[in-house]
């Protein structure tokens, strides 16, 4: 796309001003993820009873709204989002808890229902969290003032908290740890955060993860059926292995064992990947998803400390997603319910993931380089 320097009109200024290599990638895993929609989605969509269009019917409809929220957020000044951050977490929070009070969807409160669409408000909340966080440290570090640090520092743990609180009374712990691994700890760690917290709080998480497993049905659930020897209770890892392994590098679908399962649009959708484009196609497409973050995070390195903290919370769970989805379809981890930003079905993740492409557009853009008058 070729823009005149001549030309002033806004979106002018905004493409000249962006760095399209992170554009590029974010836009070429959401045609990837288009391609899934048509070569997974309509089986997960038959097995619970709908047509083979039931997850597209919306799809184009999140694509714009991801798009638009990107281009909006990316037009913005640093400093106006830094300060609208504040604003966005208390009302996301809000949204988070009222979900609580919803009706439940497979046993688990993580959504709300407007206007006839299912929207998960945790999803949105990770970008914001990541930017919300970046200004509080960034503010820290800054700081003089003994006690004000102190206070910064409580603030940051108390939000930790509530979010986790929340998050696991829905019940999504897969979200819980990737605001407290992937957003909280990276940012907090790259803030130069003492050696023993960083093994302190993954003691804590580790803990936290055997009790869960001790006290908890629902998760106890999956890590004995993920141990189990049993066909049925491994049908989905066991058929995502296969898929895997006899996809073949240019894959074809010569199997077409996605069709058994039920996930396939989420948390297996690596596998239906995998077996549709074959081996070298999908690791094309892990290699871009990297491509990314690693692109993200190294332009962040010279930037202001809001922008670097901001941009690490960012690309640390772009990767964490990434990683999760991946070990669960190759039976590594126990299925999480994890989406794969860009790629999965989910309305709620493709517009997050936008939103998070959308900060770092704006973050990054050089800001003497003003986008609105």
């Amino acid at each position: 796309m070729r823009v005149s320097r001549l030309d002033n009109s806004l979106v002018s200024r905004w493409w000249l001003s962006i760095d399209k290599t992170i554009l590029a990638l974010a836009l070429f895993l959401t045609v990837m993820g288009l391609f899934m929609m048509f070569s997974a989605a309509p089986y997960a969509a038959d097995r619970i009873k709908q047509g083979g269009f039931f997850y597209f019917r919306n799809y184009p409809i999140y694509l714009v709204l991801g798009l638009a929220a990107m281009f909006v957020i990316s037009t913005q000044r640093a400093r106006t989002l830094e300060r609208l951050a504040p604003l966005a977490f208390i009302v996301l929070i809000g949204l988070t808890v009222w979900t609580l009070f919803n009706r439940p969807i497979n046993g688990a409160h993580r959504w709300i229902f407007l206007w006839g669409f299912q929207l998960q408000p945790s999803e949105f909340l990770k970008p914001i969290t990541a930017l919300l966080l970046a200004t509080l440290i960034a503010k820290f570090k800054r700081e003089p003032d003994p006690r004000k640090r102190k206070f910064l520092g409580w603030f940051m743990a108390i939000m930790a908290a509530a979010i986790a609180g929340i998050l696991t009374r829905q019940p999504d712990y897969g979200m819980t740890a990737t605001f407290l691994i992937a957003i909280f700890g990276v940012q907090i760690f790259l803030a130069g955060a003492k050696l023993r917290w960083v093994f302190l709080a993954a003691g804590i998480a580790i803990c936290g993860i055997f009790l869960a497993y001790k006290i908890v049905p629902h998760v106890n659930s999956r890590v004995e059926k993920f141990l189990s020897k049993d066909v049925k209770d491994r049908h989905q890892i066991d058929a995502s292995l296969r898929s895997i392994r006899n996809a073949g590098l240019i894959g074809g679908g010569r199997t077409n064992l996605r069709q058994h399962i039920p996930d396939v649009h989420t948390d297996f959708v690596f596998a239906a990947m995998v077996e549709s484009f074959g081996i070298l196609l999908a690791v094309a497409v892990i290699a871009a998803a990297f491509a990314l973050s690693l692109s993200i995070l190294s332009k962040a390195t010279h930037r202001n400390p809001t922008a670097y903290y901001a941009c690490s919370g960012i690309a640390g769970y772009l990767v964490f997603q990434y990683c999760v989805n991946i070990s669960s379809a190759l039976g590594i981890i126990p299925p999480k319910g994890m989406t794969m930003p860009f790629i999965s079905s989910g309305g709620s993740s493709l517009i997050s993931s936008y939103m998070a492409i959308g900060i770092v557009l704006c973050l990054l853009r050089p800001q003497k380089e003003e986008i609105k008058k």
